[in-house]
């Protein structure tokens, strides 16, 4: 990098590193969410939409810089109600096990922060 010039707000391995990882979530059709990490950049990858998954992500109609996760199951949408007893237990299924992962490695990575935070001095900043 040029001294003149700014760093980039991403890193660019990462969001290639994302698109493919997307594909392969896509062709398998699974879901998915993790964060890929570089020495400087962050990448996080929400893949909520499958064949079998009733959540999608929309715009609310307040702004449409805005994202927002919806869970829709409606009886129109299926071909019978077990279809939709299906889809909708996949979805709240895949719900709980994010809920669980990000409750796990938030422990996790408390305990090794405070761990570290024994021996030296770790600053960072929470995202809003």
């Amino acid at each position: 990098m040029k001294d003149d010039q700014k760093p980039l707000p991403f890193d660019p391995k990462l969001k290639l590193a994302a698109e493919e990882i997307q594909a392969i979530l896509k062709r398998h059709d699974i879901l998915a969410s993790m964060l890929l990490v570089s020495p400087s950049h962050c990448e996080y990858l929400f893949h909520i939409e499958s064949s079998w998954s009733v959540m999608k992500w929309d715009t609310p109609p307040d702004g449409p810089d805005k994202l927002y996760l919806r869970f829709r199951s409606k009886k129109e949408d299926f071909k019978d109600k077990e279809a939709q007893h299906f889809a909708t237990g996949a979805s709240a299924h895949a719900i709980t096990s994010f809920l669980q992962f990000g409750r796990m490695c938030q422990s996790h990575m408390q305990q090794l922060l405070e761990m570290l935070n024994k021996h030296m001095k770790i600053a960072y900043k929470v995202w809003d």
